[in-house]
């Protein structure tokens, strides 16, 4: 199985004179990587470091001795040392691996329960309607009936015979435009169970995806009834750009422009909104007081804080090559 690497294009200084920054090695004609500079012109040693309450995040104070890899002068080494450190300069460091999701059938077996990440999609047949098949050869794929249309099998045999309507051109189909499932709370569409509605239908396609991640996050936007609101406001807001170098493979693809939703924002801004195209996955929530948004606000300004606190990589984890967290919040499937 394997995994792309993407590692932000912009180069700091500092950690480019230690060794520590990611650069791309083009070593040989053809294929390219994503590795540390080899070259560097000092050493580092990690003294102590400590969290510092800045207020919405906690902050990392490290101490760190810097020697020189050579002789020098201290005129020289101090000279290189102020043209290295880019005084009041801000630098992210968005570096992680993800697997790449691979069809269920070139898994070997033993693999599966494992960390692999696979997804599988195949047309399941459950019976044989003549009628239903004929009618559907000249229709548009659009009118096909959803899952929401609450079809009968009894809908979809002899329905010509029996002077029925044609089970085609379904009459809900702008829900299917931006769905999110599983649906559930207080307030879901009844009869959105598929496992209990696909045996109705004569046959269907099915997507399964397994990947074993950490879903710390999603579960409390969940828990908190904050899932729909985020998302929302995800898709409608502004990105902004990043550049990243990313490799798939032997071959790396340099300051791709990637778009990223800055997530503690939204903590301080009004938004609570769900776009009226979006179905969600408890239409519950749209319905919440003032009062209750707020204070949702305030638990996900703290549970930004906590992870700030116990969650984000240390500089020394950095430098040691420690990926950022990463955990799979919503799959995108567009047809």
């Amino acid at each position: 199985m394997s995994r792309i690497i993407m590692a932000e294009s912009a180069t700091d200084l500092f950690r480019k004179s230690i060794g520590k920054a990611k650069v791309v090695d083009d070593y040989n004609r053809t294929d390219s990587r994503i590795v540390n500079n080899l070259s560097k012109e000092f050493n580092i040693t990690f003294m102590k470091s400590g969290l510092v309450d800045k207020g919405f995040l906690h902050e990392e104070r490290s101490v760190i001795k810097i020697e020189p890899t050579r002789a020098t002068s201290f005129a020289s080494f101090r000279s290189r040392l102020n043209s290295s450190i880019q005084i009041g300069a801000e630098y992210t460091d968005h570096y992680v691996s993800i697997d790449q999701a691979s069809q269920v059938y070139s898994v070997e077996k033993e693999h599966l329960d494992k960390t692999i990440t696979s997804y599988n999609l195949q047309t399941v047949y459950n019976y044989l309607s003549l009628e239903y098949d004929l009618a559907s050869r000249t229709a548009k794929e659009f009118f096909f009936p959803s899952i929401m249309d609450s079809k009968l099998k009894t809908d979809f045999l002899d329905f010509k015979r029996l002077g029925k309507g044609s089970p085609l051109y379904s009459s809900d189909r702008g829900a299917m435009k931006k769905m999110v499932i599983p649906n559930m709370g207080k307030d879901r569409i009844i009869g959105m169970n598929c496992s209990e509605k696909k045996s109705n239908y004569p046959y269907y396609n099915e997507i399964q995806i397994a990947n074993k991640v950490s879903n710390k996050f999603t579960s409390f936007m969940e828990k908190t009834e904050m899932f729909d609101p985020f998302l929302s406001d995800y898709l409608q807001s502004a990105k902004f750009q990043i550049g990243m170098n990313i490799q798939d493979g032997p071959v790396v693809k340099k300051n791709v422009q990637v778009p990223y939703y800055n997530a503690a924002t939204w903590a301080f801004s009004d938004s609570f909104q769900v776009s009226k195209d979006l179905h969600l996955l408890d239409p519950s929530v749209a319905k919440q007081p003032k009062m209750i948004i707020d204070y949702k606000k305030m638990l996900f300004a703290g549970y930004i804080k906590s992870i700030s606190k116990r969650g984000f990589r240390s500089y020394k984890d950095i430098c040691g090559n420690e990926e950022c967290y990463k955990e799979d919040f919503i799959y995108s499937v567009e047809k």
